[in-house]
């Protein structure tokens, strides 16, 4: 039979031994919470209203590079795979599709292997639209008839055309078309041209960007970055005045945009709140991508366009 003084011990065994658990629990805890608050998050946002010039797959990133054309980027080795200015890349299933300016005016829309190889037009348009979407093996984009909205097959067959209005700027999202016409008034339609709808009469949506179900869109006159909620259109809210132009990227981390006035790339918190600058640039005309925690940029450089990079906490990258 055990000793009252046995019975102490194995108390205190089990005692200690549970106090270690809990010590190495904690650590764990505070090791993953200080990962996630010193740790760069990827963003996600509106590259398409920024020509595009950036995209990514699993393992590579896909970029238009001023002065060598469309790159693939993989750790620190690049590789240009054509020459081609190249606008609205996607990347599917192998392949890197985009759109460039061809010799009647128009664009070409194309693809191209991710390897450089098998490089082909799929379609070539009479608009000078440089924008198009990537949705469900459909390609999306505009035409001059006017700026008529259209689609094809990923394979450059079955064109058809899904809206004959004079559209301005547009977007797909999920199952959705939204799009604005002359008037500034914005509109959806389905993927098949169905379902028209009217949602906003409001002359403010020449170009727009969307995100987590808010449109967003710069109001020239109050200098103020607006949003609005697509589920309820009567949801109209202040995002920030710190823009002096219409020149942002509305991601998933915060708003970049383009602070003319001091020139520089700055990033505000999503509630408009915190206000960050990361980087001077020589120019009044940037582009401002995202593709994980890197942001694309057009600057200019000893009188030549370049595409540079910068961290989206404002850090130097390799």
């Amino acid at each position: 039979m055990k000793t009252e003084e046995e019975k102490l011990k194995k108390k205190l065994k089990v005692s200690t031994v549970a106090i270690v658990v809990l010590l190495i629990v904690l650590l764990i805890i505070l090791c993953v919470v200080l990962v996630k608050i010193f740790s760069v998050k990827d963003g996600i946002g509106n590259n398409d209203s920024n020509m595009g010039l950036v995209t990514q797959s699993d393992d590579a990133t896909f970029y238009y590079n001023y002065n060598k054309g469309l790159v693939r980027k993989e750790k620190k080795e690049e590789k240009t795979l054509t020459k081609d200015q190249a606008y609205s890349i996607n990347y599917f299933d192998g392949n890197v599709y985009y759109t460039t300016p061809n010799s009647t005016g128009g664009i070409d829309i194309k693809k191209i292997g991710q390897d450089g190889k098998n490089e082909q037009i799929i379609l070539s348009t009479t608009s000078s639209s440089t924008k198009m979407y990537l949705n469900n093996s459909k390609i999306y984009y505009l035409t001059s008839n006017p700026n008529t909205i259209s689609r094809v097959d990923i394979d450059g067959k079955n064109p058809q055309v899904l809206l004959k209005r004079g559209v301005v700027d547009f977007k797909v999202v999920d199952e959705t078309i939204y799009f604005s016409d002359i008037m500034g008034y914005l509109y959806s339609i389905d993927l098949d041209g169905e379902n028209y709808k009217t949602l906003i009469k409001e002359s403010s949506f020449d170009e727009f960007q969307i995100l987590d179900d808010y449109v967003y869109y710069f109001d020239n006159e109050k200098g103020k970055l607006m949003k609005v909620s697509l589920k309820d259109t009567s949801k109209k809210k202040e995002v920030t005045d710190k823009l002096d132009c219409d020149t942002y990227n509305v991601t998933t981390v915060g708003i970049f945009y383009l602070n003319k006035k001091n020139s520089k790339i700055c990033m505000v918190s999503s509630n408009g709140k915190k206000s960050k600058e990361l980087v001077s640039v020589n120019t009044d005309n940037t582009k401002i991508n995202i593709a994980g925690n890197i942001l694309y940029y057009i600057d200019n450089d000893k009188s030549s366009t370049v595409t540079k990079m910068i961290g989206t906490n404002g850090k130097k990258v390799n």
